[in-house]
């Protein structure tokens, strides 16, 4: 329930994001879209990374090597 919740977080900001990117393109404010722009591949880049770790440390987590 909590990871359903988060996604959702994370999806709704997501779409805050380009919302307020193409707003400030439509208004010619470029600074404004730019700042859009930067924070929607950051929260892209940083789920994308977070899941990649839990899909390693899983995988690290399953294959104990033997001494």
């Amino acid at each position: 329930m909590v990871i359903t919740e988060t996604m959702t977080q994370m999806q709704m900001e997501m779409i805050m994001s380009s919302k307020e990117f193409v707003d400030a393109i439509a208004n010619g404010n470029n600074l404004e879209a730019e700042d859009a722009f930067k924070s929607a591949m950051q929260t892209k880049v940083g789920d994308a990374l977070e899941t990649k770790r839990k899909e390693i440390s899983k995988t690290y987590a399953q294959t104990v090597p033997k001494t």
